[in-house]
């Protein structure tokens, strides 16, 4: 998902019964659609690609799940545990070093769950996670309040994920040609 304009880059249906199966293939294949699509990433000082953050909520949160989503090349910001809606977030955050605030999320002896839950309560963390809210978010209510799509029309799995996928898409082209008719 693109931030800015709220472009959907992957998007897959599935019959499991959690997203935790998903968050690697998901990663992979919103990185490939972005080499496809030739948009480049970031890069550091030296040329090398910078890691783009990955935002997701605890259901997809395993340790396995943080270290594949690395190492295709995304930084991942992985809630740990159910957050109560309208809570107060924790304000104390771990102090941040070039180091830590990284792509490593765990320590040496720091237990990989504290780590990931350390690295949220960071500034970056903080802020990165809070953004799904205007990123992520808003698009499932605009396909299902804007465009009134409640249920598929289809049966099956292959036909559900043809039929989600096209949705995408058309989400796609409404937010591409509305952003270049508001440049012109």
């Amino acid at each position: 998902m693109d931030g800015e304009h709220q472009i959907i880059v992957a998007a897959e249906v599935t019959a499991a019964a959690n997203d935790k199966q998903q968050a690697v293939p998901l990663a992979q294949a919103a990185v490939e659609n972005l080499a496809a699509a030739a948009i480049e990433r970031p890069r550091d000082d030296q040329g090398r690609p910078l890691p783009i953050p990955n935002t997701a909520d605890n259901g997809y949160y395993s340790e396995e799940n943080v270290r594949g989503v690395a190492a295709v090349g995304l930084d991942p910001y992985f809630a740990v545990g159910r957050q109560k809606h309208h809570a107060a977030t924790e304000t104390t955050a771990p102090i941040e070093s070039p180091a830590t605030a990284s792509i490593s999320p765990a320590v040496a002896d720091e237990n990989p769950k504290t780590a990931m839950a350390n690295k949220l309560r960071t500034l970056k963390g903080r802020t990165l996670y809070a953004a799904r809210k205007h990123i992520v978010e808003p698009v499932f209510g605009q396909i299902k309040q804007v465009r009134g799509f409640r249920k598929f029309l289809l049966r099956g799995l292959d036909l559900v994920s043809a039929e989600w996928k096209l949705i995408c898409l058309t989400h796609n082209l409404l937010k591409i040609c509305r952003h270049v008719s508001s440049v012109y």
